[in-house]
């Protein structure tokens, strides 16, 4: 596995002074914290592929989001470029508001 790859999933793991798994994660939190917040009812935001998987796995495994589980992601939900995810904060049926995933990856923009 390549440096910089090993250290997006290994907590403490760091190549130079490049983004790890700590810091992925802080900052995925901090933009979903400063999103939450936004009084903009529709807000679009222009990330790359490890961001965005790290976003959508937060939102959907929550507090539950571990390294092992982050690799888990990683390895198993691709991303390609120019696909449009949306996440939604909002309250569900019988569940606080919280983050929804409401679509992945889309390339319909394509057809």
């Amino acid at each position: 596995m390549a440096s910089l790859a090993k250290s997006l999933i290994t907590p403490g793991y760091k190549v130079e002074d490049g983004e790890n798994y700590d810091d992925i994660l802080i900052r995925a939190d901090k933009a979903l914290s400063y999103l939450r917040d936004r009084d903009e009812k529709t807000l679009v935001v222009v990330s790359h592929e490890h961001f965005i998987r790290t976003l959508v796995a937060r939102v959907l495994l929550g507090s539950e989001l571990d390294s092992v589980r982050l690799r888990q992601f990683y390895n198993h939900i691709s991303i390609e470029n120019t696909g449009i995810t949306v996440l939604h904060f909002r309250e569900a049926f019988e569940q606080p508001a919280d983050w929804r995933l409401w679509s992945f990856n889309d390339h319909a923009h394509f057809i």
